[in-house]
């Protein structure tokens, strides 16, 4: 099956609450995007593999020092993100709830000025959707590390007239170091419109680390104080991250090892995660998550590792990676139809490369470029487009060559 083109749909989920007086649900996303800025030029060289904090717990561990903010990384701070064992605590029917994949957003800002926050390193987002008829429901939750305590404090002075501007202030508990409440609406926005507000955020800040708890279109639950309750997890694991007694855990088994690395051309890896199938089936072009998740776990994939890269040659762009392991060769064949017939019959068809019998690469409809193969029990997803900005044609060649690095390693005896 084919994943939904998500540079859309990535900036809808980081960008929404960030813009003043957002429109209706029907109308289209906000312009204001997080722009890029500069990372570290890859080596060439297989990076180590990273950490999974989705899948394994992350766990409270002795430590003497705390842990400066600049040796973090995409996926410690993901560690200290509302997880899916949260959610499965603290809100109503929570197996409605499910986790997209994270999004590790290292090389882009926040901020919807357009200019890099001084002090800001890196943010991630982990998000949840419900799933049920009719439902609209959808909870936010993000992180943004500072290199110190200092620029975390100045920037969410700021925040009030930059990215939350035009919230209508709500009361609510204190939380962490500092916090605010504040609802959006559909126009008009202001302390005297009759609309009902459709989303409720809680901005809060500890230490180096700015935190943001949305939920939209769910009455009842968007109070400030679920709002607050929801955020207490995430507080005390940021505690622990800047203390040095959170770390996130190393990615288990299969897919330290599976996952491709690093290459001149693709990487750094910026961030890699353990996630359940019911975060594809909330991608999968068909709109069918709920039967997207059971032909998955029929086929025997329970879990699918998730790894998000660089791209060297246009930093507007990332490339993603899936992994998923079924439960024999036959049961990925079956997987991969679906998409190989749609891919071979698209008009923007592409070449392959040496990915083997089973495999299509296809520019799509949105103009994203994906790749996807069979290796014995494993199908791989290669996909590479711009979260913030419109996906370019320097995505094209090197989707093919990682895709055949990684077909020839899933392949090897």
């Amino acid at each position: 099956m084919k994943r939904l083109s998500l540079h859309r749909m990535a900036a809808f989920a980081a960008v929404l609450v960030l813009t003043a007086c957002a429109p209706a649900p029907t109308s289209a996303p906000p312009t204001a995007v997080p722009k890029p800025i500069e990372l570290p030029k890859p080596t060439g060289v297989s990076q180590p593999s990273p950490v999974a904090p989705t899948a394994v717990p992350a766990t409270l561990t002795p430590a003497v020092l705390p842990t400066p903010a600049s040796a973090l990384t995409a996926e410690d701070l993901l560690a200290a993100a509302l997880s899916p064992a949260d959610v499965q605590k603290l809100i109503p029917d929570p197996n409605q709830w499910w986790p997209e994949f994270p999004q590790f957003n290292v090389g882009f800002s926040a901020s919807t000025t357009g200019k890099k926050v001084p002090g800001e390193q890196f943010f991630v987002l982990q998000n949840y959707r419900q799933v049920s008829p009719l439902a609209q429901g959808r909870v936010e939750s993000g992180l943004t590390l500072y290199v110190d305590d200092k620029s975390a404090a100045d920037s969410f002075t700021a925040l009030p007239d930059t990215n939350d501007k035009g919230g209508v202030p709500m009361d609510g508990p204190a939380i962490g170091d500092e916090s605010r409440y504040f609802t959006r609406c559909e126009k008009p926005c202001g302390p005297s419109a009759t609309k009902t507000p459709y989303e409720t955020t809680l901005r809060f800040r500890v230490g180096a680390i700015i935190g943001r708890i949305s939920i939209f279109y769910q009455l009842g639950y968007g109070t400030a104080e679920a709002l607050a309750k929801y955020a207490e997890p995430v507080v005390e694991k940021s505690r622990a991250l800047l203390s040095g007694h959170l770390k996130a855990t190393p990615l288990p088994g299969q897919y330290g090892s599976q996952l491709p690395a690093a290459s001149a051309d693709v990487g750094p890896i910026l961030g890699s995660s353990v996630n359940p199938v019911e975060s594809w089936a909330l991608i999968d072009t068909s709109g069918k998550p709920e039967k997207v998740r059971d032909q998955l776990r029929s086929l025997g994939a329970t879990e699918l590792g998730f790894r998000r890269f660089a791209l060297p040659a246009d930093r507007d762009q990332v490339v993603e990676v899936t992994l998923f392991p079924f439960s024999d060769d036959k049961a990925a064949a079956t997987w991969i139809q679906t998409f190989l017939h749609n891919a071979r019959s698209s008009a923007g068809t592409l070449d392959a490369g040496n990915t083997g019998k089973l495999s299509a690469f296809e520019k799509t409809p949105d103009g994203d470029y994906e790749l996807q193969f069979a290796a014995g029990s494993f199908v791989g997803d290669v996909f590479c487009y711009a979260p913030y900005a419109s996906t370019s044609s320097a995505c094209e060649a090197p989707v093919r060559r990682l895709a055949e690095r990684w077909y020839a390693a899933l392949s090897a005896p």
